[in-house]
């Protein structure tokens, strides 16, 4: 009963949110390689358009379908909602909200990266595998649900690690391991713990996961040890048009692969 009123709180989400960063594009962390874009005469609202609204849009558009063809499992239509929330936070949906509700609208950026991890992490049959993934996934997220403002500088480092990183070496190698984690723990669950079935639906979302977070990681990683190098923009350039390809592989592997008969 509870999913309709959070799909709906993520649509409200979605238009405050982005409508406050099209007013105040200022306000959201846009990556580095867009001035690859600006410098070519390329609107910022185009931009915010292209890289931060659209995957978000197709983020709900994956989680339609899911929700089309999954109509009487839980964990299937709450991992789409997850899905939703991770692009909602990624693209900076919550940095919007913020600016339009202040602290109850940072509360909700928080909430959308904590909803992220948990459903990411009990991929593919709604539970944590292996067992110890479900405490590593608790590590993450209870300093961002003590301290806010960390989901924003998380946000600020995987967007735009040669301006946002600077002092903070320490947030730089926290951002590393939060992003490679889910991935690490999926290759896992997907070698030992999987069975064949299992096997076919998380080889499409760890497709899509590697393709994204490897150039974001090494984007951050080649930062830490060569602050300003121009490859960085590239490789967050490569993240950016890479993550596109994780709602379709989400919605491949929930539908095509009958995600819903083990939940």
């Amino acid at each position: 009963m509870a999913l309709l009123p959070v799909a709906l709180a993520e649509v409200v989400v979605a238009i405050v949110g982005f409508r406050e960063i099209l007013l105040n594009p200022e306000i959201v962390d846009i990556p580095v390689f867009t001035s690859l874009l600006t410098s070519r005469g390329v609107a910022t609202d185009i931009l915010i358009g292209g890289l931060l609204i659209m995957p978000s849009v197709l983020a709900m558009s994956a989680a339609a379908w899911i929700f089309a063809g999954v109509r009487h499992e839980a964990f299937p239509l709450w991992f789409a909602l997850g899905m939703v929330a991770l692009f909602l936070f990624q693209d900076g949906a919550g940095v919007g909200l913020a600016e339009a509700w202040g602290p109850s609208g940072a509360v909700v950026d928080t909430a959308l990266w904590t909803a992220a991890c948990v459903v990411f992490l009990m991929f593919p049959n709604g539970r944590f595998v292996p067992r110890w993934s479900g405490w590593i996934c608790l590590a993450f997220v209870l300093p961002v649900m003590f301290d806010i403002t960390l989901t924003r500088d998380l946000r600020g480092v995987l967007a735009e690690p040669e301006t946002t990183i600077g002092g903070d070496r320490l947030l730089g190698v926290v951002a590393i391991i939060s992003l490679f984690f889910v991935v690490i723990a999926q290759l896992i669950r997907y070698r030992w713990y999987s069975t064949p079935t299992e096997r076919l639906q998380t080889k499409w979302v760890l497709v899509g996961g590697l393709l994204a977070s490897i150039p974001a990681g090494a984007g951050i990683a080649v930062n830490l040890i060569f602050p300003g190098h121009q490859s960085v923009g590239w490789l967050v350039a490569v993240a950016a048009f890479s993550s596109f390809i994780i709602p379709v592989s989400c919605a491949v592997a929930v539908t095509k692969y009958r995600l819903y008969d083990l939940g």
